[in-house]
């Protein structure tokens, strides 16, 4: 199981995005416990697409939600290891 994406709502026009971004870490984190507790193999995406200050970098998108070609490349170099 892979973590839920950021995302980042300080780009112009899509600052409802800050609602969300509050929830996900904590949601990643009962999803890891999850994995743990059911021993299925957890993948931090988040932490490699997010920048300094927990948002979806604004180099891997550019509405703050979905990835562009950089931040596809990211997820794929993490799941990447894992897939058989």
């Amino acid at each position: 199981m892979q973590s839920i994406l950021p995302v980042n709502g300080d780009l112009p026009g899509y600052e409802r995005r800050k609602a969300c971004a509050p929830l996900i870490v904590p949601t990643n984190k009962r999803l890891e416990a999850l994995c743990d507790e059911k021993g299925v193999t957890y993948l931090d995406v988040w932490g490699a697409l997010a920048d300094e200050n927990g948002n979806l970098d604004k180099r891997y998108t550019l509405d703050g939600l979905h990835l562009k070609g950089e931040g596809y490349l990211v997820w794929r170099d993490v799941i990447k290891p894992h897939v058989k």
